[in-house]
């Protein structure tokens, strides 16, 4: 029989975090992160710093890459897909966390 899957759409705090908490709890199982974007984890509460150019270049704001993911965690990352479907297979013992995020309303100012 092969092993748990478990597929994670969105990254950041909520994917992330789910993520490396799945792992400590089930080592065996497979874990998929999808992220949107093009960074798994970035420091959320750094971006008014980053805005008002306290913290100057965005790569000071991430905090994990996929690398870090995949040879820490053995998780694996998937960056830059939408994801539209999911196709389930028969018989597999799977799991879907859904922890997207949501896109900025931009005023017109």
């Amino acid at each position: 029989m092969s092993r748990q899957r478990i597929l994670i759409i969105g990254g950041v705090a909520g994917g992330a975090t789910c993520a490396v908490r799945i792992r400590r709890l089930y080592e065996h199982c497979e874990i998929i992160i999808f992220e949107m974007g093009s960074y798994v984890s970035f420091a959320n509460c750094g971006l008014p710093y980053f805005i008002g150019d306290v913290i100057v270049g965005e790569e000071k704001l991430l905090v994990a890459t996929p690398a870090l993911f995949e040879n820490r965690f053995n998780i694996r990352v998937c960056t830059d897909p939408q994801v539209l479907s999911i196709a389930v297979s028969p018989g597999r013992d799977d799991s879907l966390q859904k922890a997207q995020g949501n896109l900025p309303i931009r005023s017109a100012r």
